[in-house]
């Protein structure tokens, strides 16, 4: 069977969301994320599954970078985590290398790309990226 690539995201909420306040929303985060030092676990949702050539040639493609050496940690160690400071310039990199992706790989970097967005909206959120 074919290896995947698959994001996971810090995605649990302890509060009503409708009636959280965003700052409230970030503390919440920041809790989730410092949370295992004080017996609290993160909770991760499955965001996004790429195919593992498709992970690779969208990596191939990116200039040699910090964001390129971070990705390809994935093939190294088989897991990696994408903190909220790396996000950006991935995402800037990340966005150069799509339009020169073959068609079926554009739909799961374009993915990928939106995860680096909201990564940027929510500073405190973080991804974990395994490759099965």
């Amino acid at each position: 069977m074919p290896e995947t690539v698959e994001f996971y995201r810090l995605n649990r909420k302890f509060v009503d969301s409708g009636e959280a306040s965003p700052s409230s929303e970030n503390l919440i985060y920041h809790s989730l994320a410092l949370g295992h030092h004080i017996g609290v676990l993160d909770c991760f949702q499955k965001a996004l599954v790429m195919p593992e050539k498709s992970f690779s040639r969208l990596t191939a493609g990116l200039p040699r970078s910090e964001g390129r050496r971070k990705l390809e940690g994935i093939l190294k160690w088989r897991e990696i985590e994408i903190r909220s400071e790396q996000a950006g310039p991935l995402l800037r990199e990340v966005e150069q290398v799509v339009p020169t992706l073959p068609p079926e790989d554009k739909k799961g970097a374009q993915e990928f790309c939106d995860l680096l967005r909201l990564m940027e909206k929510e500073p405190t959120i973080y991804l974990v990226v395994r490759l099965t």
